[in-house]
């Protein structure tokens, strides 16, 4: 069972000390789309604290639902469009992956916590200036050919959570990682979400990717991979 991602708004702008006006702009996209798209807008932060300070979200706060990590699966909220301020890579993929989200501007902290979202979803840039990201990559094309084997075989709507989803993810990333064909975690996670992985399950990936590339092997099953499968994958890599 595959679904694509989601062809939904997004932006991103820089840091503060990189732009003075960064609040202004994405409070203003966030409230904009939500006259176009309909909905109600969401203030989605830390905690109510982490704002207090900030003028801007303040003001914002006062016309918007207002959700924190803690507290967002339980908000009374109907959906909207939605500012995302300084999320962690987890908390970004979770208001993205949330059904209700129907646009999302995100007010960055840090580059690694935004980076392969960035990377794969190629937001608009409301910063002047800023550098749009380059699209994933995955350097060793054998490796991309064992993403789509494994991107057919699992049902995403469970996330990786299910025992025979697990099964092919780990037996997949084993037999790469055997065969002298490594990918960093990072980049499976940039390349599953930008190729239809829901957040969950890319990050799931990810979790795998650094158990094994730190020496555990997770054992599983054989499961649904032919045994010729490497073989296949660098045939399919070499267009031979």
């Amino acid at each position: 069972m595959f679904e694509r991602v989601r062809d939904m708004p997004r932006a991103i702008v820089a840091h503060k000390a990189d732009d003075p006006l960064a609040y202004e702009r994405a409070a203003q996209w966030t409230l904009a789309h939500s006259q176009r798209l309909g909905g109600h807008p969401l203030l989605y932060a830390p905690g109510k604290r982490n704002f207090q300070d900030e003028p801007v979200l303040v003001s914002m706060s006062k016309r918007v639902t207002v959700a924190t990590w803690k507290t967002l699966s339980n908000a009374r909220w109907g959906g909207g469009p939605v500012l995302a301020a300084w999320p962690t890579q987890k908390h970004l993929a979770d208001i993205d992956g949330d059904r209700r989200t129907s646009a999302l501007c995100v007010l960055s902290w840090a580059p690694t916590d935004t980076a392969a979202w960035a990377s794969a979803h190629q937001p608009e840039r409301l910063s002047p200036g800023a550098p749009a990201d380059p699209p994933p990559t995955i350097a060793d094309p054998v490796v991309v050919e064992g993403m789509k084997t494994l991107t057919v075989l699992v049902n995403h709507a469970n996330n990786l959570a299910g025992a025979m989803d697990r099964r092919d993810a780990v037996n997949v990333l084993l037999t790469l990682h055997d065969a002298g064909h490594q990918a960093e975690p990072d980049e499976l996670y940039a390349w599953a979400l930008a190729n239809g992985w829901p957040a969950g399950g890319a990050t799931r990936l990810k979790e795998f990717a650094v158990q094994i590339a730190g020496g555990h092997r997770p054992r599983v099953d054989r499961g649904a991979l032919r045994p010729d499968i490497l073989e296949v994958w660098r045939r399919e890599a070499t267009g031979a």
